[in-house]
């Protein structure tokens, strides 16, 4: 498999012979409102695309979107993707919301599906530290809801894409169900004014616990006006728990080619 970095939770993902775009945010930096965050006010997102976005949706055959908060589809996603790919979303929500905006084939990722030889499971994810986050973001966004999807194709390291959540029981319960080779960690420690939106560096050392053999790939970090978990401080939490040969933290651009260990 081979995984570009673009940006945030977006990426470019060859894995058996399909091309998947996930979780495209293609929007300029700076054109799109700051989230309420304590650390300031920037406007989103904080870095360009590190190639133009017509040549991030070049020759993809499927698109991921775990959810559709505006850092993960956004229009300029909606404008470039092309309308007639597959378009894998968690729920009729994310599918009405994608489909009013053109596309013909979204399909609701139920349990499992496949594309060509891969097969993609979704996974629950928690997108909130406290209860008390969930009306405030459905009043804001429309939806609290979000997944991770692990893809599996023989020849090929399963991958497990976590989306944005927190740590919790569904999360620790796919590490074991699936036993990932790859784990893509949406670790940016991101929050708004009451409690954590996704994973940390405290909770990524909870992922290599969980999975020791696994190779994490953290990106969603330092890209959006309230992100919480910087680079440097990951790191530091991997060389302090001893998981530094297992942590990757690709730049935007970046491309990580992994195999089956």
């Amino acid at each position: 498999m081979e995984f570009l970095h673009i940006r945030n939770a977006t990426a470019r993902l060859t894995y058996s012979g399909q091309v998947f775009l996930i979780d495209p945010m293609l929007s300029p930096k700076g054109s799109l409102d700051p989230f309420p965050s304590l650390r300031g006010s920037e406007r989103n997102p904080l870095q360009d695309l590190p190639l133009p976005a017509k040549e991030v949706v070049r020759g993809i055959d499927a698109t991921i979107v775990t959810h559709t908060h505006i850092d993960h589809w956004d229009q300029e996603a909606a404008h470039f993707v092309p309308k007639e790919i597959p378009v894998f979303v968690q729920n009729e929500y994310d599918a009405d919301t994608i489909s009013s905006a053109g596309f013909t084939d979204v399909r609701v990722l139920e349990g499992t599906a496949r594309l060509g030889q891969v097969v993609l499971a979704s996974v629950a994810g928690q997108h909130y530290d406290t209860p008390e986050l969930v009306q405030p973001m459905i009043e804001r966004t429309g939806s609290a809801d979000t997944m991770g999807v692990v893809l599996s194709a023989e020849g090929e390291p399963t991958l497990y894409l976590t989306g944005d959540t927190v740590w919790f029981a569904g999360l620790e319960k796919a590490l074991d169900v699936f036993a990932p080779d790859v784990v893509i960690a949406n670790a940016g420690g991101n929050s708004i004014p009451g409690g954590r939106l996704v994973l940390d560096d405290a909770e990524v050392a909870q992922i290599h616990r969980a999975a020791p053999e696994a190779r994490i790939v953290a990106v969603h970090m330092e890209a959006l006006n309230h992100w919480g978990t910087s680079k440097e401080r990951l790191r530091q939490t991997a060389a302090e728990q001893g998981f530094e040969g297992s942590l990757l933290i690709p730049d935007d651009g970046q491309s990580l080619v992994l195999h089956t260990r």
